[in-house]
């Protein structure tokens, strides 16, 4: 019953996507498109790798690739003559990392159905899979399972609230079980799981922290925010929505420090977003109020950047003082691991509490929520008020970085390196 019931659910979202993709939705269109003749594409893909081995990645989105990034490029350098195919489900995630050089071919996944995830499997005939954190399409992992071949989730974290462990979750129970091994970020995933008797688990980390580590260590110079902040202190807030730039530009304009300079990195950076951001700093008795980062000149006395480009943001928070990341006020934050790794103080907005890593960075004193301009200012002076707090505190983001490095060598030795399998009914829980 419940697997007709997944297939019908299958088909409507199907049939929905098609139908706003025919009334111009942007992201549908992208949807569908990128899913016409896919067969052909990857079949062109296999043509001069028919006796390679074969892996393949599949992500969500944008954020699921990140979480995967380091162990795909870990598989590329221990296996350089290898085939390895990325797919995504998500065109945000699909359209920016179409062209991502470290694997052989990027693809949108197809619709989860029997008839694509059979045809998809028999072109591809992988040797070993990797869904990263929350895939679990039925079809694909069932036909995986039926031939024999290894499947791979990493990264996974698990709550309570989720199907799994809901009393008619007993279908998706099942599918977890035909998983060869899923890697677990910590231990309450564990106990969660271990109490369903789903014991083919191992707790090896979040692979995220290996990657920000490395973007950290990597990043680079840029001039024009060198030029624009100068000997001054600033905040940097990385991937924000309108609600977190109106907070944000409410606590600046509140604080004692007439020097400190904002550098805003929106999310998005159409024409239409930038413009209105700009329009809410604008000040008719100031016309220096605020420069662009595309400005061929910047103006170098405003007290404000809109760092209207992409592609920057993960080497610009080495140049904050303190950092804001967005997303707190709509659905969730974005990556907040990124300013933590540069150790830099971290502040966000309220929606935080499905992210593992924001209360352990609370819990240790080196991030902060804020609510309101009283609040906001509140706590960010403080900080600016006090370089021996700022320095403990940065150190204290950095130092949670640190101490969780590893994971993507840890998973890495145990798939490519596995011992002997044990007997029938032994229990996988391997921990580091």
């Amino acid at each position: 019953m419940m697997r007709i019931l997944y297939n019908l659910v299958i088909l409507l979202y199907t049939f929905s996507i098609k139908v706003a993709a025919l009334f111009g939705n942007e992201k549908a269109k992208l949807w569908v498109k990128g899913r016409r003749q896919w067969f052909k594409q990857l079949e062109s893909s296999l043509l001069n790798f028919k006796e390679a081995d074969r892996y393949w990645f599949h992500c969500a989105s944008l954020g699921e690739f990140e979480q995967g990034r380091s162990l795909i490029e870990k598989v590329r350098k221990e296996f350089p003559d290898a085939y390895i195919l990325l797919t995504f489900f998500s065109p945000s995630g699909y359209e920016i990392r179409k062209q991502y050089s470290e694997v052989n071919f990027v693809s949108y996944l197809p619709a989860d159905t029997k008839k694509n995830a059979k045809k998809f499997i028999n072109i591809l005939n992988p040797k070993k899979t990797f869904f990263i954190k929350y895939e679990f399409w039925y079809h694909y992992i069932n036909e995986l399972e039926k031939r024999k071949k290894p499947i791979y989730i990493i990264s996974a974290i698990f709550r309570p609230q989720q199907i799994f462990f809901k009393w008619y979750g007993g279908f998706y129970r099942k599918l977890l079980k035909k998983i060869t091994l899923i890697f677990l970020q910590d231990k309450n995933s564990s106990h969660l799981l271990l109490e369903k008797d789903i014991t083919n688990i191992s707790i090896s980390g979040d692979t995220r922290f290996d990657r920000v580590q490395k973007i950290s260590a990597e990043a680079k110079s840029i001039k024009k925010l060198d030029e624009f902040i100068g000997e001054n202190r600033s905040i940097i807030a990385g991937s924000t929505w309108p609600e977190d730039e109106d907070l944000l530009l409410k606590v600046f304009y509140t604080l004692e420090d007439k020097n400190l300079k904002l550098i805003i990195v929106p999310h998005e950076v159409s024409a239409t977003r930038i413009n209105s951001l700009k329009s809410k700093i604008n000040d008719p008795a100031n016309s220096n109020s605020v420069t662009l980062y595309s400005d061929s000149i910047s103006n170098l006395k405003a007290p404000i950047m809109i760092v209207d480009t992409i592609g920057i943001l993960s080497s610009a928070y080495k140049y904050a003082t303190i950092t804001y990341v967005g997303g707190g006020f709509d659905k969730g934050i974005h990556n907040i691991l990124e300013p933590a790794a540069h150790g830099k103080p971290i502040f966000f907005g309220p929606q935080y509490n499905n992210f593992k890593e924001a209360h352990e960075l609370i819990s240790n004193g080196s991030a902060f929520c804020i609510t309101d301009t009283l609040n906001g200012n509140r706590l960010i002076q403080k900080l600016l008020k006090n370089q021996s707090l700022l320095e403990t505190t940065s150190k204290n983001a950095s130092d949670y970085v640190n101490q969780n490095i590893g994971a993507t060598d840890k998973i890495f030795k145990s798939v490519f390196n596995q011992p002997k399998k044990k007997s029938p009914g032994f229990q996988q829980t391997i921990e580091y």
